[in-house]
């Protein structure tokens, strides 16, 4: 039976047949392999989100006000702005809100069963792709699943410019999306990190990061003659956390340098297209599918 290619993708406009995208170039890439795809859409779920903003500017106006969108605002044109302001806005309702938090991860695993349903694929024959903050909601999805049943069902998990690593704004009053994870009350982010990667066989987890890309990792912009790092928050994994991943589950993280360190090229440095032609996307790829690369 054909291996089945689950992709979510992240904030932004997202049609129901997101996953068409995708599938053309993971097609194009590994031609002889024997995979379907298909897309587990939640734009509606992001919509509800955004319709929260307004409450997480007003009770938790001191988390808002430490991503330093005044300076972002300053760096970046109108519409990048915009859409780098929606995404940390929508990272802020999911983890702030502990209500929005349970009603999205409950709500992307059923729409994830029902979707293995409607596939006639079982689980262990499904490779989950996700991609920014997708790439955030299929960890929480697939940890809730595996404190379920005691296991993690799906043959791996392929996690492209994850903020999952990303530093709390109000470590007091907002969880980071680590401490989000379902079921990890009392655990520190070494601890989380470490339980999660050891659930994988080797080869069967990876995260792609690439380090000019402002939504998971720390990028320094040139800026009045000075390096600056417009967001305050960390908002990718420390060296030590990578390491950490490196060595719980071995081959589970690539980090590489693709397109300036320029405000201009935000969008462009964090874009799917660019993660999914990759060739350690393609070498992790193959390796699931159990082809050559």
């Amino acid at each position: 039976m054909a291996t089945l290619v689950v992709v979510t993708h992240g904030v932004g406009n997202h049609p129901a047949d997101f996953a068409l995208a995708w599938e053309k170039i993971l097609h194009a890439h590994h031609p002889d392999a024997d995979f379907q795809v298909a897309g587990l859409w939640w734009e509606d779920l992001l919509e509800k989100v955004a319709e929260k903003f307004p409450i997480v500017e007003q009770e938790f106006a001191d988390a808002v006000k430490s991503f330093g969108f005044g300076q972002l605002a300053q760096l970046l044109d109108s519409s990048t702005y915009d859409q780098v302001r929606d995404f940390f806005m929508d990272v802020l309702v999911y983890l702030a809100m502990g209500e929005m938090t349970d009603y999205l991860q409950t709500a992307l695993a059923l729409r994830l069963k029902q979707l293995l349903h409607d596939q006639g694929a079982a689980a262990g024959e499904t490779v989950l792709i996700g991609h920014s903050l997708g790439a955030v909601a299929l960890p929480h999805v697939v940890w809730r699943e595996r404190n379920a049943i005691g296991y993690i069902p799906y043959r791996g998990l392929i996690l492209l410019a994850p903020p999952l690593g990303m530093a709390s704004p109000l470590p007091a009053v907002v969880k980071d999306p680590l401490a989000a994870m379902p079921g990890v009350h009392g655990m520190n982010r070494p601890q989380i990190l470490t339980a999660f990667a050891r659930e994988w066989a080797a080869g069967a987890l990876h995260l792609l990061i690439n380090r000019h890309d402002l939504i998971c990792a720390d990028v320094r912009f040139s800026a009045g003659g000075a390096a600056v790092d417009p967001i305050p928050v960390a908002q990718g994994f420390s060296n030590a956390e990578l390491v950490l991943l490196e060595r719980e589950c071995g081959g589970s993280v690539s980090c590489f340098t693709q397109g300036a360190a320029d405000p201009r090229q935000v969008a462009a440095n964090h874009a799917v297209t660019l993660y999914l032609q990759r060739p350690e996307f393609d070498a992790a790829f193959a390796h699931l599918l159990g082809v050559a690369p």
